[in-house]
């Protein structure tokens, strides 16, 4: 291995530990310190996935590529604190869908505001490259899940 490759390791790795802090202090700030990153993970894809009619754990738990039972344990945190509520179907008590709360959705909504911030600043620095760094991101994303199939349905 090089030491440009080695470099190039080093620097997404550092990327990648940055965008994760941004988005920990984002949700922390947001929950008032409730929630840690995964719980708002799971509040966004399942306000994404409730959209497609797919609110069960195990769509969650595929998308962010969970196991079904840390999704769960974020489930229940979530219900605690008033973000979600597991509804079971009458025909079928195993089916359980999730609901988020008026709650959840004020958080999408503050935590957007931040991601809306981020953007701004990210195209003044990067202009209309800035498409072309997204492009990279869902591309990347694609790349480590094999397609993203809720994209296409």
């Amino acid at each position: 291995m090089t030491e440009e490759q080695l470099e190039h390791g080093a620097f997404i790795a550092r990327f990648l530990n940055n965008a994760v802090v941004i988005e920990s202090k984002i949700v922390s700030s947001v929950s008032l310190g409730k929630l840690t990153l995964n719980d708002g993970k799971v509040i966004y894809a399942l306000s994404y996935l409730t959209l497609k009619g797919k609110n069960q754990i195990k769509y969650v738990s595929d998308y962010l590529i969970l196991t079904p039972a840390a999704c769960s344990t974020a489930v229940k945190k979530l219900e605690k604190y008033g973000y979600v509520k597991a509804v079971r179907e009458k025909n079928d008590k195993r089916n359980v869908k999730l609901v988020l709360s008026d709650k959840a959705y004020q958080f999408i909504v503050a935590v957007n505001a931040y991601h809306s911030r981020l953007c701004n600043e990210y195209k003044s620095l990067l202009g209309d490259d800035l498409n072309i760094a997204i492009n990279l991101m869902r591309r990347i994303d694609q790349i480590v899940t094999g397609e993203d199939s809720y994209k296409s349905e």
